[in-house]
């Protein structure tokens, strides 16, 4: 599932309200736990909105990258 927010309506709420409901609808499906993946880069910030709502921080991955010139 995705949940994006557009520019315009950005840093009202949206995503917050977005997210509960998101996260509400789950538990009501019988769900324990929530797990995310995000590029801790993201230029949109959204590490913020998952903190702001509850999610911590549990693992980092790292990316490798090899040129194949």
């Amino acid at each position: 599932m995705n949940i994006g927010v557009l520019k315009p309506h950005r840093r009202k709420d949206v995503g917050t309200a977005l997210m509960l409901r998101a996260m509400s609808y789950l538990k009501e499906q019988g769900m324990e736990n929530a797990l995310l993946y995000v590029d801790d880069q993201n230029p949109t910030h959204a590490t913020k909105l998952y903190e702001k709502v509850g999610f911590r921080l549990y693992h980092k991955n790292a990316s490798y990258e090899l040129q194949l010139v």
